[in-house]
């Protein structure tokens, strides 16, 4: 029996091409996830470094106005009050040396001096 390759369905390819089609749809997959992903890349980086320089330009300018040249030296001056709420303590901090200092006890200010809680027992009393 004679067989005439005009007599083969159109339709009907052989195993070895058909591996060959199969090998080359998936290279043609990774080659285009491959692009894909360096066009990903590089826009994430041109985003990154877009961000990075609007950030400075933004918040530069605004961090170096926060404190004047004259100001950034002076030491910050904390005040805590005593248990008994009569005295405070003044504490100072300074920025330039980080210096940390423990000045004086003296009456709080704007604190008149109050009125001691009688310590006995009193009828009526408050």
């Amino acid at each position: 029996m004679k067989t005439d390759p005009q007599f083969f369905p159109a339709n009907r390819i052989g195993a070895r091409a058909l591996r060959r089609t199969a090998q080359a749809l998936r290279r043609e997959r990774r080659a285009t996830l491959t692009r894909l992903s360096v066009a990903f890349s590089l826009f994430v980086a041109l985003l990154a470094s877009a961000f990075l320089v609007g950030s400075k330009v933004v918040i530069g300018p605004s961090a170096r106005s926060v404190a004047p040249a004259g100001e950034a030296s002076r030491p910050a001056e904390i005040v805590l009050a005593l248990p008994d709420r009569t005295f405070c303590r003044h504490l100072s901090f300074d920025n330039a040396t980080a210096e940390f200092t423990a000045d004086k006890v003296e009456p709080c200010p704007g604190n008149p001096t109050r009125k001691r809680a009688p310590t006995g027992f009193a009828w009526g009393g408050r």
